[in-house]
Order: C-alpha cells, then structure tokens, then sequence
C-alpha cells in the first residue's frame, strides 16, 4: 500500500546542506532538549501515533510498523517483516537521535517519497519528548549526546586594565573638560598650577 504522492496540505521547508530533504534546522540545542525532555509527556503526545504503530514489544504492525526499539535501531529495523517504503530502504543507516528529531518534524519533507503521511511536529520540545519516550520503548537505547557547556556570554564591562595604577589609568582616559572622579575621604583636588612668565 502506496502512500501519497505528496501531502496534501503543501509545507514550504527551506533546505539545508545537511541530508537530502532535510527541513532546515532550527537553532536548538538537540543535546540539551533531549536531556530535560519529558518521557511521560512525550507518550501522551505519542498517543496520536496509535492509529498507525505500537510501541510494546512484540506488538503487531499496523498500518505503520512496530516502534519498539527504533531508537538507535536500524532503519527499516524490522527488514522484511513490515513493507517499509522503497525510500526508507534506500536511506539505511541508522535511527540517530538527529534523524528522529528531522523525521519527527516533517515526514514527507525530510524523507520525501515515505509513506508515512503524518505532518508531524513542529515543536522541538515536543519532538524531543517524544523520543525520550521512545527511548523508554525499547531494550538498548543508545546513550544521549553530550551536553556541551556553552560559554557565558561577555558582560560588556570594560577588562580591568593589567598592571599600573587603575585611578591614574581612567584619568587618562577621562573626557577633556571633566575631572577625574575622585575617592572619598580623597584630599579636593588642586587646580594645576600656573606656569610662571
């Protein structure tokens, strides 16, 4: 059974340089999205997905195939066992996270010529929660990415300048006609004197 040629309701995706059909990536941060996702939240989302798949082990295939154990799994996991389409056989690898997380947004779009028709999730929080779900579905989910540190955004204070004096420093950067600012409890400052005739 053929899915449609192309959805019915058209979404225009810009590409990227990444895979074939990719929809362009939004600026997220996968690592971190999938660490603080919600796997109980994630299978309530999920629960739209049951008029096609199911997700125990063991559990029959319908009109879509048996998710247990797709993440990380090979694509197509379960070979001959469901009539996957010819585009899904042909993209191999691996489930990645990445590749779900594509997937999820926009069957059609990232994998063009599938014959799943949902037309996916466009929040990537929502993604993320469902493959931590997922990941919960299955005996050997590979780990998550890494969460990496970002570094802190710069202040935009001026750097305290290194060595000498820092008073002496900012009057000689102080604005002709403005006095430097003093300390308190400092002796008033006197006028320079003036020079002899």
């Amino acid at each position: 059974e053929e899915g449609l040629e192309k959805n019915a309701f058209a979404v225009a995706v810009a590409k990227t340089d990444g895979e074939a059909g990719a929809p362009a990536a939004q600026a997220v941060n996968l690592p971190k999205l999938l660490a603080e996702a919600k796997a109980d939240r994630g299978g309530r989302i999920a629960e739209k997905c049951l008029s096609c798949h199911t997700f125990v082990k063991g559990g029959p295939n319908g009109t879509g195939p048996n998710l247990w154990g797709v993440v990380g799994g090979p694509v197509a996991h379960l070979g001959d066992a469901f009539g996957y389409s010819s585009a899904l056989k042909k993209f191999g690898g691996a489930w990645t996270y990445e590749r779900l997380f594509g997937f999820l947004e926009n069957p059609g779009t990232y994998l063009s010529g599938t014959k799943m028709t949902f037309a996916g999730l466009s929040k990537p929080t929502d993604r993320a929660d469902v493959i931590a779900y997922l990941r919960t579905q299955g005996d050997s989910a590979p780990p998550l990415p890494e969460v990496k540190v970002e570094a802190a955004p710069a202040s935009g204070a001026a750097p305290e300048p290194v060595g000498g004096d820092s008073a002496a420093t900012a009057a000689s950067v102080a604005p002709a006609g403005n006095p430097p600012a003093q300390s308190p409890g400092a002796p008033p400052a006197q006028p320079p004197a003036t020079p002899a005739h």
